[in-house]
């Protein structure tokens, strides 16, 4: 409440300093509103430090139209990103899950990020295997569990801005997390439009055009497991951003995966593993070579190379 990161939530939610009382407090006023009042504490050391932060709460909720606990949330993470992760189904409706499927979901998010992150260092169409790049390990370090929420079943990711390494008086405008955050939203959207082109024209070759927007092998793998065992979940990715960052150039709220749309990912999948094939395509040239090296029932097939 008494810190700079606090100015920066009320400047994003609309507040405006109207006046300081250097050393003690700064007052804020709500744009185009003459409702609402804040009295920021800038020190801790004030005798009524306690009722001063109940007052925010309380205005905060109500101008917000928001309850407490939305409201503390969002400043107990003010200097990160929280990236919501809800699958959706009737098996999920009382905000529990299978346990198997629990697994997967916390197996299959850690897959989701190390794709955000590996792709923006280096894009590809194949699964992300071998070290991490080390600013990708400190990013996935610097990651925390929130409190998942019954809403079918909703896990919170936290995602600090700057890790403890940064340089706090010099922050760079896109941090490396911010980065992440708008990769992993970007590619889940240009995936899912994608998908609707692919409905359409039944060209698997759509999916090769988004391979620099961060989508790939290991980006479907982690959709697909994130579905369930039995593939029957929709999936919904949403972001909580951080005031403390340039704003995310990627604008939509949320992105929706309907699970009609996991067998089109599964397809996607063998696309960007070079397990697919293409109907209707006609290829010419000189066989060079001529293997006799698969055995089927008893019979040899040759491989030919082209």
């Amino acid at each position: 409440i008494a810190t700079e990161d606090f100015r920066k939530y009320l400047v994003s939610k609309g507040w405006t300093l109207s006046s300081e009382i250097p050393g003690l407090a700064n007052i804020w006023h709500l744009k185009d509103s003459e409702t609402y009042e804040i009295l920021q504490p800038v020190t801790t050391d004030i005798k009524d430090y306690d009722s001063r932060v109940n007052d925010i709460i309380s205005t905060l909720c109500e101008s917000e139209n928001k309850k407490e606990r939305d409201i503390i949330k969002e400043i107990d993470n003010i200097s990160s990103d929280v990236i919501s992760l809800r699958v959706i189904h009737d098996d999920v409706s009382r905000g529990e899950i299978p346990f198997s499927d629990g697994v997967l979901l916390f197996s299959k998010t850690r897959e989701l990020m190390v794709s955000a992150a590996r792709s923006i260092v280096k894009p590809q169409k194949g699964k992300y295997t071998g070290k991490n790049p080390d600013v990708v390990d400190r990013f996935l370090s610097s990651l925390k569990l929130g409190q998942t929420e019954v809403g079918s079943y909703v896990l919170n990711l936290i995602a600090p801005i700057y890790s403890d390494e940064d340089n706090q008086q010099d922050h760079c405008k896109v941090p490396f997390s911010r980065s992440v955050t708008e990769r992993l939203m970007n590619s889940v959207s240009k995936l899912n439009e994608a998908i609707e082109k692919y409905q359409l024209s039944g060209d698997i070759k759509i999916f090769g055009s988004i391979v620099n927007e961060g989508v790939n092998a290991t980006l479907c793998s982690a959709l697909i497991g994130l579905s369930g065992e039995n593939k029957a979940r929709s999936i919904e990715l949403g972001v909580q951003q951080s005031p403390c960052a340039s704003e995310l150039m990627f604008r939509g709220e949320k992105v929706m995966i309907s699970a009609e749309k996991i067998k089109y990912i599964e397809e996607a999948e063998r696309f960007y593993a070079d397990d697919y094939s293409i109907k209707d395509y006609n290829l010419v040239g000189a066989v060079t070579r001529l293997n006799r090296d698969i055995i089927v029932t008893g019979k040899q097939i040759g491989r030919a190379h082209v």
